[in-house]
C-alpha cells in the first residue's frame, strides 16, 4: 500500500512511498549483507545454522535509521513498524533462492516485558513481524516466547554484560510442534547479537532445527 506522508527521518514531504523516507534520507541508508549479519551473530556465540539472516539497514547514531527506530519504538509507531516489516519481507524474498519453499512457517517476534509493552502500547518487534507476516502470508506468533525479567536500558552495555543481563530472560510459552517448523525470529535492532542468542537458545531447547533471523537494523561490525 502506498502512503503520501512526511519523511520519518527529516520531516520533509516524502511523496509516495511504501516507507516514509525522502530521497535524501534514503540515499544515506546502507544495507548489510547476509554475511555481515551472520558474522555479528557468530561472534555472539550463535552456532546453529541460520537459513536466512537479514537486516534492512545499518544503524548509525547520526542518521535516519535511528530517528525512524525511535519513532517506531517510542512514538506510537505500530503502523510505521508494519510498513518497515513489509520492506523486510521484500528483502527476505530476494534472498530466498527457492522462493516460497524457503519462507518461514512461523514468525516469532522477540518479546518485551509486559510492563514495557504496556508503557509503549505495543512491542516494536511484533509490529515488524506483523508487517513481514502480512507481506509473506505467514502466521505470526507473539506468544511463543515470553520475556521473564524487566531490565533497564542495555545501550551502554558491551556484549559480555548484555549476555549476563539476558541470562534467563526468555522462556517458551508455546513449544508444541515447534520442532517441525522453520522459525523466523524478528527483532528491531541487532546490537551485539546477545538478545538473538538468548532467544535462539530457547528455541533450540524446543527442538527447533530450522531458524532464520531478521531485523530492521544492525550496528556496523567493528
Amino acid at each position: 500500500m502506498i502512503f503520501p506522508t512526511t519523511c520519518a527521518g527529516c520531516g520533509v514531504v516524502a511523496g509516495l512511498s511504501s516507507i516514509p523516507i525522502c530521497t535524501y534520507c534514503h540515499s544515506m541508508l546502507e544495507q548489510p549483507s547476509e554475511d555481515d549479519v551472520r558474522l555479528i551473530l557468530t561472534e555472539a556465540g550463535i552456532e546453529v545454522h541460520l537459513e536466512h539472516a537479514v537486516s534492512l539497514w545499518y544503524y548509525d547514531l547520526a542518521g535516519p535509521v535511528r530517528i525512524l527506530h525511535r519513532k517506531i519504538k517510542y512514538g506510537e509507531g505500530y503502523r510505521l513498524g508494519r510498513m518497515v516489516g513489509r520492506a523486510i519481507a521484500q528483502r527476505l524474498r530476494l534472498v530466498s533462492n527457492t522462493g516460497p519453499k524457503s519462507f518461514p512457517d512461523l514468525i516469532v517476534p522477540v518479546p518485551v516485558h509486559p510492563i514495557r509493552a504496556l508503557e509503549r502500547g505495543f512491542n516494536q518487534s511484533e509490529a515488524l513481524a506483523d508487517g513481514i507476516g502480512a507481506e509473506l502470508g505467514v502466521e505470526v506468533s507473539p506468544d511463543t516466547l515470553r520475556r521473564t525479567n524487566l531490565m533497564s536500558s542495555q545501550i551502554q552495555l558491551n556484549r559480555a554484560e548484555r549476555m549476563k543481563n539476558l541470562s534467563g530472560a526468555f522462556m517458551a510459552a508455546k513449544s508444541d510442534s515447534l520442532g517441525e517448523l522453520h522459525i523466523l525470529l524478528v527483532d528491531d535492532v541487532i546490537t551485539t547479537g546477545a538478545t538473538m542468542l538468548a532467544a535462539i537458545n530457547i528455541l533450540l531447547k524446543c527442538s527447533v532445527n530450522r531458524c532464520s533471523v531478521a531485523s530492521m537494523a544492525m550496528v556496523r561490525p567493528t
